[in-house]
């Protein structure tokens, strides 16, 4: 492959290979874009992260994530692809444009900051202030503005991040729903704040530096594959749940005895995705992490603009919808629709009715030490069950594993000299196979 707009063999890199789950997604070129399907476009946006968060092979999506309205034929068709004006290197940061973008001028900020908080608590006889700048220590008392509301204002240091919680009547510490939170290390959430537009550390540097706007998915997919790497590494554990309209896959690294040494930053790995099927439905819900939230990754929405078939057949070159998508590591983000407190030891992300319609969301999460021994007790039973199963297995053939599996009834008939056919169930009947392939559906 020859060198062309600076892209070369050398500078990419292959996906390593992982065992597949049961979850996999069929789409080969062959197959009819969600517009033509189920006439909403918006879905590619909770299949394609599915897919590339799960562990199922990926093929050519040229075309699925420029949000084509219609597949082209890979027969016939003889137009080119557009040639895309921004690549992003999602985690390195650089960023290659035909043209060089505009260097900002950035104006030299104020040592220290005028910072307002109030806070509205209808059962409030008087509140303070804690901040993590000042040791936690409630000293900072506001003014009651009217029967529920107090203010205060007070100059921070700038260029800094500040975790803070309001002190009600003397004892009650508690945070504001309608504020940003975060986790502080022991797990305590917290109210946070920062100040400045200069990068503290480098946890705000990803936080408040990445948010991009594109046309196409391509970003995010970008994203999901670099944990998919992630999970090649080390043994994991794969989990669907359904929530209403909100489609959620939890990845769980497998804990090892020595589960300290050499093993990653996080426990695992949450992906929340809702396609706004019912765009009227605005229940709020709720999703529990089977962990407590640790660190929020990236999310991603969209919106479809006008779709025009014609045009898309007519036109000269092959490039996709008009679209718009957001990319964004700014953990404060999800705070615009979402609050996360505990319940038993977990951590329940809730969402309002401000949510997005059509959005995927990817969070970290650390198990509580009572689920990650279970865990390590769960695998030494699966691996001791794993040797007897080998055992069984070792001197089967396919024939023998054939019958196993679709045997159908003549043939036990025969077996059993016509004393039993196919095994059958209270209000559910006979199995199609005298095997026990089709006996899992029953269970189902």
């Amino acid at each position: 492959m020859k060198d062309k707009d600076n892209v070369s063999l050398k500078k990419m890199k292959y996906l390593l290979p992982s065992l597949p789950h049961s979850i996999i997604f069929d789409l080969t070129h062959d197959n009819e874009t969600y517009l033509q399907k189920m006439n909403n476009l918006s879905l590619n946006l909770t299949n394609m992260a599915c897919n590339s968060f799960s562990s199922t092979a990926i093929g050519s999506t040229r075309g699925f994530d420029q949000l084509f309205p219609i597949q082209p034929s890979v027969v016939n068709e003889q137009r080119k692809y557009v040639y895309d004006e921004q690549f992003i290197n999602l985690f390195s940061g650089e960023e290659h444009r035909r043209v060089p973008p505009k260097k900002e001028v950035k104006e030299k900020e104020p040592d220290e900051i005028m910072t307002k908080f109030e806070f509205k608590c209808n059962w409030a006889n008087n509140v303070s202030l804690a901040l993590s700048s000042r040791g936690w220590k409630p000293d900072i008392n506001l003014n009651k503005i009217n029967n529920d509301t107090f203010r205060t204002e007070l100059k921070l240091k700038n260029n800094q991040k500040i975790l803070y919680k309001y002190v009600v009547n003397g004892n009650n510490w508690i945070c504001d729903d309608s504020k940003p939170k975060e986790n502080d290390d022991k797990g305590n959430i917290n109210n946070v704040i920062i100040l400045g537009n200069n990068k503290i550390n480098a946890q705000s540097q990803n936080q408040s530096q990445k948010e991009y706007h594109m046309k196409d998915l391509k970003i995010l997919r970008r994203g999901l594959n670099s944990i998919r790497n992630e999970f090649s590494i080390y043994k994991n554990e794969f989990y669907l749940h359904q929530e209403n309209q909100f489609l959620c896959i939890f990845r769980t690294f497998v804990p090892e005895e020595n589960y300290l040494k050499d093993t990653p930053n996080c426990d695992g790995y949450a992906l929340i995705c809702r396609t706004g099927y019912d765009r009227g439905n605005t229940t709020p819900t709720r999703i529990e992490l089977p962990g407590i939230y640790s660190e929020f990754v990236f999310g991603c929405t969209m919106g479809i603009g006008n779709i025009d078939i014609n045009g898309f057949k007519n036109r000269s070159e092959l490039y996709g919808t008009d679209s718009s998508v957001y990319f964004t590591q700014n953990g404060n983000w999800i705070n615009n629709f979402s609050y996360t407190n505990q319940e038993r030891g977990r951590s329940i992300i809730n969402f309002n009715a401000n949510m997005p319609n059509d959005v995927c969301i990817v969070v970290k999460f650390k198990l509580t030490d009572e689920v990650r021994y279970s865990l390590i007790n769960i695998e030494k039973e699966i691996n001791s069950l794993n040797k007897d199963w080998k055992n069984l297995m070792a001197n089967l053939d396919i024939c023998d594993i054939n019958l196993i599996l679709y045997k159908c009834e003549k043939e036990e008939l025969d077996n059993t000299k016509g004393q039993r056919g196919n095994y059958a169930f209270d209000k559910f009947g006979p199995l199609c196979y005298a095997g026990i392939s089709h006996l899992h559906k029953k269970l189902n």
